[in-house]
């Protein structure tokens, strides 16, 4: 067995997150950084090669034109959304990314100002296909973290669709709130109707890692390879999870730290 870096024996099976929420590593980045240096809500955004790098246009949060020249682009977009990013590249040569499929999954929160049901000290748990439930699994946010729910509240994270559930994606709010309180009145026994249900649909959700992932990760090699300073990055590669983000960015940024050095 070989032994492990220093890196890789720093990490843990221990569950965290960040204290007040994700939103503290956007505003540490833009404190890092400055706020003029990070554009949000952009749309249009088109990628095209140019002298000495990219050029990279798109329309600004007040409809202004917005052009910006780099020898460095890092995409994070689904796959879905790299012909319009990227038309220089012809469909073609992008057809083993376009054809990743991916799969619709709804969260639906669910909080409660004073829980009545079985306890929650634990993470959740996901629920195997056999047990014939309409449900994905049954997160417990407000168990892990701190500032979920009230004190004797609880914080719940439903999901549903998934590969099995397709067409689940498309019911209607009444349908999923139905099939939401039955589950966790019979998975939970808990029988009081949430203070706050909130439903999140994500028609493109998680990225399929089927057969044709070698043929897609040779793809993307080659046209980083054609296009020096092209990064096609994010889920469509290096694993599906927020750990696995974490660590491709800490693996992109020090490869072109290196460069500069």
């Amino acid at each position: 067995m070989e032994k492990k870096s220093e890196e890789e024996l720093k990490a843990t099976k221990e569950v965290f997150s960040v204290r007040g929420g994700l939103r503290q590593l956007i505003n540490a980045l833009c404190e890092a950084t400055g706020d003029k240096n990070i554009i949000c809500c952009s749309s249009d955004t088109i990628v095209e090669p140019s002298e000495n790098g990219y050029c990279v246009r798109f329309t600004g949060k007040e409809a202004e034109n917005i052009r910006l020249k780099s020898p460095v682009v890092i995409s994070t977009a689904g796959s879905y959304n790299l012909p319009a990013l990227l038309p220089f590249i012809s469909p073609e040569v992008l057809s083993p990314l376009t054809s990743l499929k991916y799969a619709g999954i709804i969260q639906v929160a669910m909080g409660y100002t004073e829980w009545s049901g079985s306890s929650l000290d634990a993470f959740g748990g996901l629920i195997p296909s056999e047990e014939n439930r309409q449900v994905l699994g049954i997160l417990f946010p407000s168990a892990m973290f701190e500032g979920r729910a009230p004190e004797g509240g609880a914080l719940l994270s439903v999901f549903l669709g998934g590969v099995k559930k397709p067409d689940m994606i498309y019911y209607n709010d009444e349908e999923i709130e139905d099939i939401v309180l039955r589950e966790v009145e019979s998975t939970l026994f808990s029988r009081k109707r949430p203070d706050l249900l909130k439903i999140f649909r994500y028609c493109n959700a998680i990225p399929q890692y089927e057969k044709s992932t070698g043929e897609r990760l040779d793809c993307i090699r080659r046209i980083q390879d054609e296009y020096p300073g092209l990064i096609l990055a994010g889920n469509i590669r290096d694993g599906i999870g927020m750990a696995d983000r974490v660590k491709q960015a800490k693996m992109i940024s020090d490869s072109l730290i290196n460069k500069i050095i």
